[in-house]
């Protein structure tokens, strides 16, 4: 039989279930100014990574030390010469080349695409007291509740959120876990976590 013939009505679909909406935070609850970038930072990441770079310094000496005497070089001597000789624009190169691949998997949020997301997004940029707004994207998650933060420019970042916790949001009207999760992608961005010389030390 040619479907065309059919005598076929309109479907009889169920509704949609309408879409949980953002919920804006009012002015009052948040914090009084913003916070600075010691109120963020875990109490040893400082002293973390000043250890880290007097055992760059020390493999430095030690490789060195090592090669002008003719000797072998400690292997971990080698890792932190061979990290140190990395170019910063070779790491420059590096960031932009994975940020246009994140890109061109990704969707863009703006206020004309996923409003409400972009609301809220706002809402935390400025509560954390940056002085730009890093862009947001959401890439397919996979069944991954992941986000992330890095670096695009050599001054500026951007966060990516999975899919899957989007739809938390969206779906189950959940957006105290999204929140949570991109404020602190966000303050790995306040407190220079995403710099460019922590990319090229990973």
């Amino acid at each position: 039989m040619n479907v065309n013939d059919a005598n076929i009505g309109p479907l009889d679909w169920p509704a949609p279930a309408p879409i949980p909406r953002a919920t804006p935070v009012p002015d009052d609850a948040l914090p009084l100014g913003h916070p600075t970038v010691r109120d963020l930072r875990h109490r040893a990441e400082v002293p973390m990574l000043i250890a880290c770079g007097f055992t760059t310094a020390a493999g430095i000496i030690v490789g060195t030390t090592a090669l002008l005497k003719g000797q072998g070089v400690p292997y971990w001597a080698a890792l932190a010469m061979a990290g140190a000789a990395v170019p910063m624009l070779a790491a420059a190169v590096v960031i932009r080349w994975t940020y246009w691949r994140q890109v061109a998997n990704s969707v863009e949020v703006t206020d004309h695409q996923l409003g409400d997301l972009h609301t809220v997004y706002l809402q935390l940029v400025t509560a954390i007291g940056l002085d730009y707004v890093p862009r947001l994207y959401v890439t397919n998650g996979n069944g991954a509740l992941n986000a992330w933060a890095s670096k695009c420019q050599v001054r500026r970042g951007y966060v990516v959120v999975a899919s899957d916790l989007v739809d938390v949001a969206y779906e189950h009207g959940d957006w105290a876990t999204l929140r949570f999760v991109l404020a602190h992608e966000l303050g790995h961005i306040r407190c220079g976590h995403v710099a460019l010389w922590r990319v090229k030390g990973q």
